[in-house]
């Protein structure tokens, strides 16, 4: 799917994965809810912004090579012998917190250029990342 900034008019882009694969191809920014389940989600380009309930469970798997904005929580889920993976290859805003739920296996996360900080000033799991 190719998307641009102007294609959705205001509107929220519902990035829902359930046992497939999705690649959306992005130019500008857009405001966007994710929910991925048994699924590969991969952005490449454009910045998106989170809204909403976002949930990545039951070996959810979702690879952003964009840039992630918003005031949403991305909620990472694993458990039942399948965990859940975010990378992001993009720069992560302020605003953005992630949630990590899991039983065995454990869910990951990977962040490649950052570009944030915990309150303290310094990487921490145990803060809202601003």
């Amino acid at each position: 799917m190719y998307v641009r900034d102007d294609n959705l008019a205001g509107n929220t882009l519902d990035l829902s994965v359930r046992g497939g694969t999705a690649d959306i191809y992005l130019k500008g920014a857009l405001t966007a809810t994710g929910n991925v389940t048994e699924g590969f989600l991969n952005t490449f380009g454009g910045t998106i912004r989170f809204v909403g309930s976002n949930r990545f469970s039951s070996d959810a798997n979702a690879v952003f090579n964009s840039n992630l904005t918003g005031s949403a929580t991305l909620a990472l889920n694993g458990g039942g012998g399948m965990g859940s993976s975010i990378e992001v290859n993009g720069r992560v805003g302020s605003g953005l917190a992630f949630n990590f739920e899991s039983t065995m296996p454990v869910t990951s996360m990977q962040i490649d250029h950052p570009g944030l900080r915990c309150v303290h000033g310094f990487a921490c799991h145990e803060c809202r990342l601003t």
